[in-house]
């Protein structure tokens, strides 16, 4: 269990009639957020790749993480392709 763990319901990008939506699981609360280039930096404190995430930035004095929703979404495939 994750500490103030919420989940985005997010609408899928490549099947819509076989994974309408897939859910991603967040820390703190998802919101909409206007944001220009000068307060948007690389997270120089990440280290690797993660699966799932495109990239991990800095908003501010926030961590933001933006997932590979193309990557969730063929990894999801694959478990439902496998599990018939």
């Amino acid at each position: 269990r994750v500490e103030g763990a919420r989940v985005a319901v997010v609408k899928a990008l490549d099947d819509p009639l076989r994974l309408p939506y897939i859910g991603v699981l967040t820390q703190g609360f998802p919101r909409l957020t206007t944001v220009s280039p000068d307060i948007l930096v690389p997270n120089l404190d990440f280290s690797g790749e993660r699966p799932g995430v495109l990239i991990n930035l800095m908003l501010r004095d926030d961590q933001v993480v933006i997932p590979d929703l193309a990557a969730i979404e063929s990894a999801l495939r694959d478990v439902f392709a496998n599990a018939a």
